[in-house]
């Protein structure tokens, strides 16, 4: 399953990308409920590629704690 959480939007705000990480984990925490899968099974990856550093510290802040890149060397600059 993917989610651009940031879709429709160039201009998504901290506060907005924060909120929708806590309701991706909800829609994912139903669907493992669904069809009885434990929510331990599955890591959510948010995609930091474009996004700005207040976004990802919103979303860090939110619970999000995996992060991919394409680059490591602009991660760390992150």
């Amino acid at each position: 399953m993917s989610v651009n959480l940031a879709a429709g939007s160039d201009r998504i705000t901290p506060e907005d990308g924060a909120a929708n990480w806590v309701a991706l984990n909800a829609r994912v925490d139903e669907i493992c409920r669904e069809v009885g899968r434990s929510r331990h099974e599955l890591t959510i990856v948010a995609v930091s590629k474009t996004m700005s550093v207040d976004l990802l510290t919103a979303a860090y802040e939110a619970g999000a704690r995996d992060f991919g890149e394409n680059h490591a060397v602009e991660l760390v600059g992150k």
